[in-house]
This record gives structure tokens, C-alpha cells and sequence, in this order.
């Protein structure tokens, strides 16, 4: 249960970041809608991908919301993808590692925070990433949000299908087309 909350206060930090780089207005229902294909273990199906592309105002606000998400999208998911493989490596190394990817990760960060003027800065992901390798080097107890979790080998193979899922969902909602 503490995985499922931990899991979903990040889909929605996901959810949160992406909304505000793009900075498109939701409705409450394509908010709820994004906030489902984000989330571990959750679906996108036809109707779903119809009713969020319809509660738009215009084709332009569509199409600006798609470019928009279509730039956060890598910057964030790839990011959080990233992190959960240098944690997984931590776990088997028992120590924390950096790998290449995630240093490039960073960089790429630094330059999206400017970008987007996401919150929170890079320097702020860098101490969260280090507490949640130090954690998976050690398999102790991380907290994020007022939630914990402890970060075993198990739980970060459960993340990482999770973010799977969550990336191809998303990318079937940006696609343009439900085919």
C-alpha cells in the first residue's frame, strides 16, 4: 500500500509538472483523465482519448497543448526513468551510482528548469535523486511528500513498469490519432 501512494504522489508531481510546462488550462475532466494515464496500473482507452481531445476550445489550443507536452514529456518521464535505473543499479552495487545517463539527465534538466521555469530546480532533483540512491544502495526508507517508502529491488521494478506504463500511455494520448 505504501508502494501505491508513493507511486501515486509521483504520477501526479508527473501530472502536476507537465501541466504547468505547457501552461494550457485543463478542464476537471481532462485533468482527471491525464491524472489516470500517469497513474501505476491504470488504462487509456478510446473513449477516454476522445473525451480529453474534445474539451479543448479550439483546435489551436489542442495542438498547442500536444506541442507543449510533447517538449515536458521526454524532460520528465525520461528524467524519473532514468533516476529509478541508477537506482536499480544502486541496489545491486550497495552503494549509490550516478550513471552517465542520469548525469546527462541532469544537464538536460538544468536546461528545462530554465526553459519552463519548472519547480523544483535541478539542484533540488539532484538531492532527491541522491536520497532516493542512497535508499536503494541501502534498501532504506525514503520519504517524498509526507509519504515513505522503502526502496528495495522489488519496489523499483514495480516503479519502473509503472513509469512503462505511464510513458506508452501518454505517448498513445499525444499521438495525434487513437490508431
Amino acid at each position: 500500500m505504501r508502494l501505491r501512494l508513493f507511486l501515486i504522489v509521483s504520477a501526479l508531481f508527473i501530472v502536476e509538472s507537465l501541466a504547468h510546462a505547457q501552461g494550457t488550462q485543463l478542464t476537471p475532466r481532462q485533468d482527471e483523465i491525464l491524472r489516470r494515464v500517469t497513474s501505476v496500473d491504470s488504462s487509456l482507452n478510446r473513449a477516454q482519448y476522445d473525451e480529453f481531445w474534445t474539451g479543448f476550445r479550439s483546435a489551436a489550443e489542442s495542438e498547442q497543448f500536444r506541442k507543449s507536452l510533447g517538449f515536458a514529456l521526454p524532460a520528465i518521464l525520461k528524467y524519473q526513468r532514468t533516476l529509478w535505473l541508477a537506482a536499480r543499479e544502486s541496489s545491486k552495487q550497495g552503494r549509490p551510482v550516478i550513471t552517465p545517463e542520469l548525469n546527462k539527465e541532469f544537464d538536460e534538466a538544468e536546461r528545462n528548469d530554465r526553459a519552463t521555469r519548472h519547480q523544483p530546480p535541478s539542484a533540488e532533483k539532484k538531492r532527491t535523486a541522491m536520497a532516493l540512491l542512497e535508499g536503494a544502495a541501502h534498501q532504506t526508507t525514503v520519504n517524498k511528500d509526507g509519504r515513505s517508502m522503502q526502496i528495495t529491488p522489488e519496489a523499483i521494478e514495480k516503479v519502473l513498469r509503472g513509469l512503462d506504463g505511464s510513458i506508452n500511455r501518454l505517448e498513445r494520448l499525444l499521438s495525434g490519432s487513437w490508431q
